[in-house]
């Protein structure tokens, strides 16, 4: 049976202070559980200021609690030296810091964003390794998500968004993954998402000119007709409690859309057919994101 030689998890933090040591913990005992060879990669940000003295950075926290013996030897700490910049710059710090300064085999290396809060699952993993041994090492998995995981203490238009949302990774992610099509809207997302180590340094790493990588790499993807393998296993994740707050969440989200059609005209030489199918798909699904959990709220 073929197995992934190297799995790096890789968690960009700002201001995580709170939220990183149980996400570690967490990791830890999946690659404990499935025995799986794989590191976590830690990489925060000099954008990240302390309100006084007293406090802590994310890096401080992580440096830590990674001190404190060989049992967290997997957790690798690094610190992206911008002031400015967005959370792709630090991926392709870590990506480049990986590159130099450790041994792997790039094509049987997976390069697994997460969230810092993200919890994927024991099966996920064990997924992960089943569609390597079939496929022979996919450029591109996918992780989806259903976010129902606090759906009982929602209010009845954030259960409303909570069942789109995971409408939209289910059919739009994972169904749409299993039935590729040029005519289907798939995507990645940036949690949960594993590149092939090699690829990813073949189309340069994430790019900076949009403020959401992921929508870029899905136009990418579709214009040079790259499949996304998805995973059956979903992670369990949660939904904002305040609408205010997935406002904020969404914000980036639509700012990258709205320039979906500045994406679509950058690729000159590519597939402009597949490309233009999936600039119509993301206008689509925008405006379906906008009015659906408004019509869910109004049948309550």
């Amino acid at each position: 049976m073929v197995s992934v030689q190297k799995l790096l998890f890789i968690i960009p933090c700002l201001y995580e202070q709170q939220t990183i040591v149980p996400t570690l913990l967490h990791f830890l005992k999946i690659i404990d559980e499935t025995k799986i060879n794989a590191d976590i990669f830690v990489v925060t940000t000099n954008k990240e200021k302390v309100k006084n003295e007293k406090s802590k950075t994310t890096y401080e926290v992580v440096q830590e609690f990674i001190s404190e013996g060989e049992k967290y030897k997997a957790v690798h700490l690094l610190n992206y030296p911008g002031e400015d910049g967005m959370m792709a710059d630090q991926l392709n710090f870590v990506k480049e810091e990986i590159f130099k300064n450790y041994s792997l085999t790039a094509t049987k290396t997976y390069f697994c964003v997460y969230n810092a809060d993200s919890r994927p699952g024991k099966q996920a993993i064990l997924e992960l390794q089943r569609i390597t041994s079939k496929a022979e090492y996919p450029l591109v998995i996918q992780e989806y998500s259903a976010l129902f995981s606090n759906l009982q203490s929602l209010s009845p238009i954030m259960k409303g968004f909570a069942v789109y949302q995971t409408n939209f990774e289910i059919t739009n992610g994972l169904t749409n993954s299993v039935l590729y099509s040029k005519f289907l809207r798939n995507h990645v997302v940036g949690h949960g998402l594993c590149l092939r180590f090699d690829y990813l340094q073949k189309i340069g790493g994430f790019t900076t000119d949009y403020w959401c990588e992921d929508i870029y790499l899905s136009f990418y993807l579709r214009d040079k007709d790259v499949s996304i393998y998805p995973m059956l296993a979903l992670e369990y994740g949660e939904t904002p409690k305040k609408l205010l707050i997935l406002m904020k969440q969404n914000a980036n989200w639509f700012k990258t859309l709205s320039e979906a059609k500045k994406i679509y005209h950058s690729f000159h030489h590519g597939n402009l057919y597949n490309a233009r199918l999936y600039y119509l798909n993301q206008i689509r699904g925008a405006i379906a994101w906008l009015t659906l959990p408004i019509i869910y709220r109004k049948l309550q």
